[in-house]
């Protein structure tokens, strides 16, 4: 037994009976009236082997150093949570938390934090929406009536022995003596008031929040403190990824101050409907909102504010763009690119609920959802000046300058969100590895819109042909050099379609025709119930743009691509499991598997199966391991009348690999044969 790498104690002639490999980790056995470790359990490592000293001191310091420095518990956002350290009544502890005051206040004290029970006698903080914040159980805390309680903040409560201190910012605000409490659990209670109470939740964000089972001193208080605030100092309030409907966690807006911002790009898509860019607050006509006619260009307009807001109907709405609206008093300002379009004064709506729908019109609706990808939106609480709009929108525009307008890894069914793109300019990107194995069916490698012949689509014959375009009324390539690692690219302008390989036109179909019916991707897949196929090689990435590229740019995306998928694997699987590798049959193809794991020196007279290919038959290649090590170890490979290896060093850390090449097969260990 080490304690922190040192040697504490020996035993000889150890006897366990260990009958499974399940480890419990800081859980007592059901049923038992023991208890659950309270503390925190960082990291738990096993080897299969017996260490040494030196190895063991080594591995023990890096892992202290790792954690000296680490919370006991610590949680993003706001929620109930277990904070698994047991019941801390009466214990010495400290809890830190980043947040940030809200000004909306509905007269009623808000939750900042709970901890141990939903009660008055637990640990709580109770702020009243102005300067003054009550900590402590109820009747036997403190109240501070005189803290600056504005923006962003990081508050922290220390007990030690039967005194409570409470910090804001670093700084040493209230003392409590003589502390009472009824602590009845582990949970912890963040941003939410008890259920059935007339209070409020926090209306403000809560960005991280850390226990430490010990009282920290007030230096650790304060560089603890001001490390959060630097970290969420720039933060926004709220941020959402692409499109849906979000609980922004900050209350009600209606008449605050705030700040939206969101990265985007226009579509070309319209169905003669208004988009919906985002409704924040409720779906109606008061909330705030950003409604687009769907045109793009000199003739595009936006209405924006309450449903008696502005409309800007000259702004240059096409390509990536951030679009943001700043309240502050009752003044509402739009900007396009950083740049001020229109102001709106005596600003008019009615935001019921902290709820933002961002991408899509009220349900029932007669209107669209938008139409482009939306690729972020943040939320502040506070009327951003002229001059942070701008550098915020600026940065956000160059980070999504050349991301497509959707993209996936993999093969599937997706809908890619961005409307119905019949007869419109568009152009995707994939980047895949044709397969050698053909069963005499042609392979489908995307179909766009529908299950369809009329559907956009790509059928490859598993030679060097391939259809693309309509069914009856596209292309076919039947000289292109369709072999290992490629990317494939289609390109619509106006009624013609080009196909690119590696970054080379190689066909183009004029005057094309479809008949693409919704917005649906079909990566991979043939539909259900054809004899065709589906695609036997790996798709590594598909990308979606709502635009026709140049030539040169079609040129260098694939180019990046055949380079950051040029070493990749066909497959990956990362531990044990069955897997479908999603390459087709590979019976008589060459291939290779490579392999890293660890022997074991666990052995039950039994042979252990390390790989099985192709089926869980004899005739599948596999690998059974006899199970010893050392040089008595032996290793069968190939199908059941393959191979066996008795003499290989099979202990420790390896990789093995096998390789098929014509009718060769071959064993390596740590890359010898």
């Amino acid at each position: 037994l080490y304690l922190d790498g040192k040697l504490e104690r020996t035993i000889n002639n150890i006897n366990t009976n260990i009958q499974s490999s399940i480890m419990h980790v800081g859980q007592q056995p059901p049923g038992w009236s023991e208890s659950n470790f309270n503390g925190p359990i960082f990291e738990t490592q096993l080897f299969m082997q017996g260490l040494d000293a030196g190895t063991v001191a080594s591995q023990s310091l890096a892992l202290k150093e790792a954690y000296a420095n680490a919370p006991d518990w610590s949680a993003k956002g706001k929620g109930d949570f277990d904070t698994g350290v047991g019941n801390m009544h009466g214990a010495d502890r400290t809890i830190i938390m980043a947040l940030k005051w809200s000004t909306w206040w509905a007269g009623r004290r808000q939750w900042v934090m709970n901890l141990g029970q939903w009660g008055g006698a637990a640990e709580h903080w109770l702020w009243n929406s102005g300067n003054s914040i009550s900590f402590g159980r109820w009747g036997g805390g403190g109240t501070i009536n005189d803290a600056p309680m504005s923006g962003k903040s990081v508050l922290a409560m220390v007990r030690k022995s039967d005194q409570l201190k409470l910090y804001l910012d670093g700084n040493l605000v209230g003392t409590v003596n003589n502390v009472k409490e009824d602590i009845q659990n582990s949970m912890i209670h963040i941003g939410n008031q008890p259920p059935g109470w007339s209070e409020s939740n926090f209306n403000g964000p809560i960005y991280e929040t850390q226990l430490f089972t010990r009282a920290l001193d007030a230096n650790e208080v304060s560089t603890r403190s001001i490390a959060l605030m630097g970290q969420y100092a720039d933060m926004p309030d709220f941020t959402a990824i692409g499109k849906g409907n979000f609980d922004t966690g900050v209350g009600n807006l209606h008449g605050r101050d705030h700040t939206i911002i969101m990265a985007m790009r226009w579509s070309s898509l319209w169905e003669d409907r208004r988009q919906w860019l985002l409704d924040f607050g409720q779906w109606d006509s008061g909330a705030q909102h950003w409604l687009w006619n769907g045109d793009t260009g000199p003739s595009s307009s936006i209405s924006f504010g309450g449903w008696a807001g502005n409309t800007i109907g000259e702004a240059p709405m096409y390509g990536n763009s951030v679009i943001a609206t700043v309240r502050k008093g009752n003044t509402y300002n739009l900007y396009l690119d950083g740049k001020l379009e229109r102001t709106i004064n005596n600003i008019n709506t009615n935001i019921q609920s902290s709820i933002m729908h961002v991408g899509q019109q009220p349900p029932g609706w007669s209107e669209s959802n938008f139409n482009g990808p939306i690729f972020e939106t943040q939320l502040f609480m506070q009327g951003l000046d002229a001059g942070t709009v701008a550098s915020q929108s600026l940065a956000l525009k160059e980070a999504y300058a050349n991301a497509p307008d959707w993209s996936a890894k993999g093969k599937g069914d997706f809908d890619t969100g961005v409307g119905n793109m019949h007869g419109a300019d568009r152009t995707i990107i994939m980047a895949l590895k044709w397969s050698t194995w053909w069963a005499g069916r042609r392979q489908w490698v995307m179909n766009l819109g529908q299950w369809g012949g009329a559907a956009e689509h790509w059928l490859w014959n598993s030679g060097n042909s391939i259809s693309f375009g309509r069914w009856g009324g596209g292309g076919t390539i039947n000289d292109a050099p369709m072999s290992g690692k490629s990317v494939l690219a289609m390109v619509r302008k106006s009624d013609q379609l080009k196909l690119y390989l590696d970054g080379n036109l190689v066909g183009t179909v004029n005057n094309v025709k479809e008949d693409i019916q919704n917005s649906m991707i079909h990566i991979g897949n043939q539909p259900p119930g054809w004899s065709e196929s589906n695609f036997n090689g790996p798709i590594y990435e598909t990308q979606l743009f709502t635009r026709a590229l140049d030539a040169n740019e079609v040129s260098t995306r694939s180019i990046a691509l055949m380079g950051q998928y040029a070493d990749m694997p066909d497959f990956t699987a990362i531990g044990k499991g069955n897997f479908d590798t999603g390459v087709g049959n590979l019976h008589g193809r060459d291939h290779t598997i490579i392999m890293a794991m660890r022997w074991s020196s666990l052995w039950e007279d039994r042979r252990q199966w390390l790989l099985d290919f192709g089926q869980w038959d004899s005739g599948a290649q596999h690998w059974l391991w006899n199970g010893d090590t050392g040089p008595s170890s032996s290793i069968s490979f190939g199908g059941w009348a393959g191979n066996t290896i008795g003499e290989a060093p099979m202990y420790g850390n390896s990789v093995i690999a096998t390789v098929r090449k014509g009718n060769t097969y071959n064993l390596y260990l740590d890359g010898k044969l």
